[in-house]
């Protein structure tokens, strides 16, 4: 009886075996190809970051693909050529600091989902002169679609904002899915 306990519970630790050999073999390469999707996009965000603090209108019309809509919580929608006349027209963010965190990378084919986090945090002074510490972060899915080996920016859905000062939240909404 002792033998074909020993062998009955010896199948399950094979069979344990085997299959974390599997997860490994079959695992390993896709977490590779996350974060060599995760980097790549990581530099596309970072390409459109320089591209609107230099104010470069043609570098900015490159990186959004024909069509593009930017989304925002209350379905609010912006074309890319609306986009960057906001941004051109509005004044230099002096004393603000900012980067996107690219969170996951779904690759399907020429057409890649990714979530990403933007953080901005600056200075504000109010009325009765005393400055305040701002902090200011948007969650978005966006689809981005690979044309002639570009990956260009085709939609941008603002999926949740938050605001602080001095740490405190004072805003803070998320998409409404129903």
């Amino acid at each position: 009886v002792a033998r074909s306990m020993t062998a009955f519970t010896a199948l399950p630790a094979r069979l344990l075996l085997a299959a974390a050999v599997l997860f490994f073999c079959l695992a390993l390469p896709a977490m590779a190809d996350d974060a060599a999707n995760i980097a790549l996009f990581q530099s596309r965000y970072q390409a459109m970051h320089e591209a609107f603090q230099s104010r470069d209108r043609a570098t900015m019309q490159a990186i959004f693909a024909e069509g593009f809509v930017s989304i925002d919580l209350n379905d609010q929608r912006m074309t890319a050529q609306q986009g960057i006349e906001r941004i051109l027209a509005a004044p230099k963010a002096n004393g603000k600091d900012g980067a996107t965190e690219v969170l996951s990378v779904v690759v399907s084919g020429d057409t890649a989902k990714v979530v990403q986090r933007y953080r901005t945090t600056g200075t504000k002074t109010s009325s009765d002169g005393r400055s305040h510490a701002m902090e200011m972060m948007a969650r978005s899915t966006d689809t981005w679609i690979a044309a002639d080996g570009v990956w260009r920016l085709q939609e941008t859905r603002t999926d949740e904002m938050e605001m602080k000062a001095d740490g405190i939240q004072i805003f803070r909404k998320m998409r409404d899915e129903n």
